[in-house]
C-alpha cells in the first residue's frame, strides 16, 4: 500500500502533492480530536450535572462544589467559576467561562473547513501544471508522442483526485463537528443559566 502512495505521490509530482499529503494529515488529527473532545459524556455529563443541581437546590455548596472538582469537565469548569466566586457577580463570571469554554469546543474547526476549501485547490493546481506540461510537449514534439504526454496528463488526474480524497472527508467532518459544538454549547448555556439562577 506504502508504494502505491509513492507511486501516486511520484506521479502526482513533490511540490503538489506534498501540501495535499500534509492536509490529510493534519485532516485526520483534527477529526481524530474532535470525536475525543466533543463527546456528550464528557463535555456535560449529564447525570453529573443532575447530581450538582440537586446540591444547589438543597443550599449545599460545597457539596456541589467538590463534584465539580472531582470531574474535571467543560461544564464543571463553568459551573465551578460561578460557585468560587459568588455573590452578585456569580452569573457574569459563569457567562464569561462560559464563553471561554465554547471557544475551546470549536477550536481547530476552522482549520478543519480551511482545510476543505484549499485541498481541491491545490488538485487544481496540479491539473493546470500537468496540462502545460502536456501543451509543452505538444509545442515541441507534436501529437504523437502519447507516452511523452502522459506524464502531463496523469499529474493533472492524480492531484486532482488526491485533491478531493482530502477534501470530501474534511468537509463533511467540519459541518458535522461545527454542529455538535454548536449543539453542546447550546445545552451548556441552559445549564450555565440555570445553576446562575440557583446561586
Amino acid at each position: 500500500m506504502i508504494d502505491s502512495l509513492l507511486h501516486y505521490f511520484s506521479l502526482g509530482g513533490f511540490y503538489i502533492m506534498t501540501p495535499i499529503f500534509l492536509c490529510s494529515v493534519f485532516s485526520i488529527a483534527i477529526i481524530l480530536e474532535k470525536l475525543l473532545t466533543l463527546r456528550t459524556s464528557l463535555v456535560l455529563n449529564p447525570q453529573l450535572i443532575g447530581k450538582i443541581k440537586r446540591s444547589l437546590a438543597a443550599g449545599n455548596i460545597d457539596e456541589a462544589a467538590r463534584f465539580c472538582q472531582e470531574k474535571n469537565t467543560p461544564m464543571t469548569r463553568i459551573i465551578l467559576a460561578g460557585l468560587e466566586t459568588g455573590g452578585e457577580t456569580a452569573r457574569n463570571r459563569i457567562m464569561d467561562t462560559g464563553k471561554l469554554e465554547a471557544l475551546r469546543l470549536q477550536r481547530y474547526l476552522t482549520t478543519l473547513g480551511t482545510i476543505a476549501n484549499i485541498s481541491p485547490l491545490f488538485g487544481l493546481l496540479g491539473t493546470v501544471s500537468g496540462m502545460i506540461k502536456v501543451f509543452f510537449t505538444i509545442q515541441h514534439q507534436g501529437l504523437g508522442q502519447a507516452q511523452a504526454m502522459a506524464g502531463g496528463i496523469s499529474e493533472a488526474l492524480v492531484t486532482t483526485a488526491f485533491g478531493l480524497i482530502v477534501a470530501i472527508p474534511a468537509l463533511a467532518a467540519h459541518n458535522y463537528f461545527e454542529a455538535k459544538a454548536q449543539k453542546l454549547v447550546t445545552h451548556m448555556e441552559k445549564h450555565a443559566s440555570d445553576v446562575a439562577g440557583m446561586l
